[in-house]
């Protein structure tokens, strides 16, 4: 009961977000929304892919509107820039606590029963987007268009732009666009 109480206080409080902002500014340190509720991180899966503690129980949390290179060899191939990647996520969010935001566009929760979240620091940066603005992460569209999507492919095309991360000319053979 008291998970289904923390998840419908995340939807409520991102539709409260959505109906009380403009776009975003393609900025790292987007503000926060007006959730208060932190939740502290207990170990990064991957670049994308994060668990925290809400009500004493671990949630596995996948962040929004970014995709990152697989690390995970029983599933899939270990991915250019993946180990960088979950590094990466590692050094902003473990021995945090972090403020989660759904996206009512996205749903709750994906097909795999992790939550579907923005992710934002006690300082109020955006994890995800500054994964994306780094170079250690792609723009994800899933099937529909996100709160932050604009600001994330203008991050996505900067780090491009200036060869950051895994867009760095040479890293990764498989990013063509370089």
């Amino acid at each position: 009961m008291k998970l289904l109480i923390v998840l419908l206080s995340i939807a409520i409080t991102a539709w409260y977000g959505l109906m009380n902002q403009s776009t975003p500014p393609p900025t790292e340190h987007v503000p926060t929304s007006t959730s208060t509720s932190t939740y502290p991180v207990a170990w990064v899966i991957d670049g994308d892919t994060i668990v925290v503690k809400i009500e004493g129980e671990e949630r596995t949390v996948r962040l929004l509107g970014i995709d990152t290179p697989e690390v995970d060899p029983q599933y899939n191939p270990i991915e250019c820039y993946g180990r960088e990647a979950t590094d990466a996520t590692k050094r902003l969010v473990e021995g945090t606590s972090v403020t989660l935001t759904s996206d009512p566009s996205q749903g709750v929760e994906d097909k795999f029963g992790r939550l579907l979240a923005y992710v934002f620091l006690p300082d109020g940066t955006l994890v995800n987007q500054y994964l994306v603005s780094e170079g250690y992460a792609k723009e994800y569209t899933y099937n529909k268009p996100y709160q932050y999507q604009a600001a994330f492919r203008t991050a996505e095309d900067d780090a491009q732009s200036n060869e950051r991360g895994l867009w760095s000319r040479g890293r990764c053979p498989e990013n063509t666009s370089l």
